[in-house]
């Protein structure tokens, strides 16, 4: 059974490691699964239950676990402690400051999540000071969602770019691939452009990516990773009857 148990893992782990493509679209779900010694099935959706479960499950999974939450339950293994000792133990894994009553809003765990585009969330000052301190500041539109208005008045719209990396950041994702994503989508959006016109769609979107991988942005990035920790931990706490 636990052979089977860590078959499913190590494919559900290549699975979501395999490509990018989740990191800007809706997530998969990835639920780590095990019965306890006293017969109660648990389920994991947090990378710290997930974790704990595995070692708990004595599987060896060559690859870690990827923090995002839970592609429906599958498989499943004995995990040598009790409900009550897994509790116990999820509960100490608490993130720092979370409150379990009220966690963050965070995408897949929070159905009313909404992204920020790109003007609110805390970057925008960041994106229109690195705008008007660059060459392009003459071609802002005066919207930071649609920063770059063409020759010809039509502005070029980087909302949904900035949409889909909110998503990327608020689900914990990689920001190196978050940050290429949300280049590439931005460079996409340039293509209607042409001449002196896409030079500076694609100048502007050159300030945006600079913004997001900036020093600047870290703690954004690394709030983002807690607030999702801390919405995992809740929701795992939740589900197994251990709040």
């Amino acid at each position: 059974m636990k052979r089977n148990f860590a078959s499913a893992l190590a494919a559900m782990v290549l699975c979501v490691a395999a490509g990018s493509a989740w990191a800007t679209t809706t997530l998969p779900k990835v639920t780590v699964v095990g019965t306890t010694i006293d017969g109660v099935r648990l389920g994991c959706a947090g990378y710290a239950c997930g974790s704990y479960m595995l070692s708990v499950g004595g599987i060896d999974v060559n690859a870690p676990l990827t923090p995002v939450a839970g592609m429906g339950e599958g498989g499943g293994g004995a995990l040598e402690v009790t409900k009550r000792q897994f509790c116990n133990q999820l509960a100490s894994q608490k993130p720092k400051g979370c409150d379990p009553a009220s966690p963050p809003s965070v995408p897949v765990y929070d159905p009313m999540w909404e992204p920020n585009g790109c003007g609110t969330g805390g970057m925008e000052e960041l994106f229109y000071k690195m705008l008007m301190d660059s060459l392009y500041g003459d071609h802002f539109s005066g919207s930071l969602d649609a920063p770059m208005k063409t020759s010809n008045g039509q502005n070029i719209s980087f909302l949904g770019a900035c949409n889909h990396h909110d998503q990327c950041w608020a689900s914990a994702g990689g920001r190196a691939q978050c940050d290429r994503d949300f280049m590439d989508e931005m460079l996409a959006a340039c293509d209607i452009t042409m001449g002196s016109d896409q030079a500076t769609c694609e100048g502007i979107a050159s300030i945006y990516r600079g913004a997001v991988g900036s020093d600047a942005a870290t703690d954004h990035y690394n709030e983002s990773v807690d607030k999702h920790a801390c919405a995992a931990w809740a929701y795992d706490m939740r589900r197994n009857g251990c709040a």
